[in-house]
């Protein structure tokens, strides 16, 4: 049986772009302009065309939690994240989940207001819940997932 050449020319492209996006292990993301975890983890993972990671409002020069309120712990951990992303070869443009954890859900509108303004006309999926306690007992924690 005789194959054409179009067949074979569209099969060869089709396994070029599946396997030409596709890595074979996550690759940790990593970054100054980001603080350094405070555990056994990676400021984000890379697999595939996806960016996966989580950022607290630490200052990343001071190496500690500055800012004492929701709103500014969000405004950091934000910076935190648009710092990750770039590191992973993506921007804030291209975040397609984030969950915020709060300690407290009575800081959701001042958060939220941060939160709408760093990210302008940009509207990921997103969740927000409020937990017990958060690492170094911050106020906000956010995750994320965004392309690249």
């Amino acid at each position: 049986m005789k194959v054409p050449k179009s067949a074979i020319l569209t099969l060869t492209l089709l396994a070029i772009s599946v396997l030409g996006g596709c890595e074979q292990r996550p690759r940790p993301v990593s970054t100054p302009d980001a603080p350094k975890p405070v555990g056994p983890y990676s400021q984000a993972q890379i697999a595939g065309h996806f960016v996966f990671g989580a950022e607290l409002g630490i200052d990343p020069k001071q190496g500690k939690i500055v800012a004492t309120t929701a709103d500014g712990q969000m405004s950091q951990a934000m910076e935190n994240v648009f710092a990750v992303l770039k590191a992973a070869g993506s921007d804030p443009s291209q975040l397609v989940k984030v969950t915020v954890y709060f300690k407290n859900l009575d800081d959701y509108d001042k958060a939220n207001a941060v939160y709408a303004r760093m990210l302008g006309n940009n509207r990921p999926a997103r969740a927000a819940v409020q937990v017990d306690r958060i690492p170094l007992d911050a106020l906000i924690e956010i995750d994320f997932i965004a392309q690249r």
